[in-house]
């Protein structure tokens, strides 16, 4: 940033694309990546490998649907975890305050970094390679989900105060939950109700009848996420929910069609 923030914070990016497709280079990701210095954060776009590629729809069955899917979210989480301990080893050189670095994502990126910030929290082996004691001041979540083998979703330490942003109508990432057995896909609604009951600091934008393209809103909304973070140093998040709507963000055709519709 040519006038970084008071606090030195950042912000480590990553992309969506089903897992499958995209760069940390991408015109979308380096819009946002340009937004966020201007708002004074030292942002960082990020690789990590792309799990889903080549993988056919085809070959996934009842008995290796788990699998598969489990090992696409591990190697984006040690990607990701690996990254961020780049960003601390560097935080001095690049004028960074390491307590003040923040996780951002984009669908398949959202679903990375709400997934990194809950195998911190239970001290999972996907996020081995984060420093020692490191806890991201937020998270900030464009229409993610967390993945549990062990039933609902549940915290052993506290999550980071979290930014979401979800469309009601999202199909492609759950808005609320797919289970089976003790396998959940929680999307944001559900997550908002677990971080209600322990009282976890968040604030949720909710876009009403809005698909998957809130995915795309970030260059949109540099403002919230600067009021956020600011919120972040006053220790002032709290628990907020918002009906939220944005008239420049419009509904692909894409965007309106599920999972296995893509």
């Amino acid at each position: 940033p040519a006038l970084p923030r008071a606090d030195k914070a950042a912000v480590v990016y990553v992309h969506g694309g089903a897992f499958r497709t995209g760069t940390r280079a991408d015109e979308l990701d380096a819009e946002t990546c340009r937004l966020l210095a201007q708002q004074g954060f030292l942002a960082v776009s990020i690789d990590y490998r792309l799990g889903a590629k080549g993988i056919k729809m085809d070959t996934v069955n009842i008995h290796n649907a788990i699998t598969t899917v489990s090992r696409v979210f591990q190697v984006a989480v040690e990607d990701f975890s690996s990254a961020t301990a780049f960003v601390v080893a560097h935080a001095a050189e690049w004028n960074v305050d390491e307590t003040k670095i923040f996780f951002m994502g984009s669908s398949a990126g959202a679903i990375t970094v709400l997934q990194a910030d809950y195998c911190r929290a239970n001290q999972h082996p996907w996020t081995a390679e984060l420093p020692r004691g490191f806890c991201p001041a937020g998270v900030i979540s464009y229409a993610g989900a967390i993945f549990s083998t062990e039933g609902d979703v549940r915290y052993k330490s506290t999550p980071a105060p979290t930014l979401f942003f979800h469309g009601t109508a999202d199909k492609i990432v759950v808005y609320d939950q797919y289970l089976a057995l003790r396998y959940r896909f929680s999307g944001t609604n559900r997550l908002v109700k677990t971080f209600n009951r322990s009282q976890y600091p968040y604030w949720f934008y909710r876009m009403k009848d809005h698909c998957h393209e809130v995915s795309m809103l970030m260059p949109l909304t540099p403002e919230i996420v600067t009021d956020f973070a600011n919120a972040v140093g006053k220790q002032s998040v709290g628990q907020y929910t918002y009906d939220y709507q944005n008239a420049e963000l419009q509904t692909p055709e894409w965007a309106r069609k599920g999972l296995f519709e893509l």
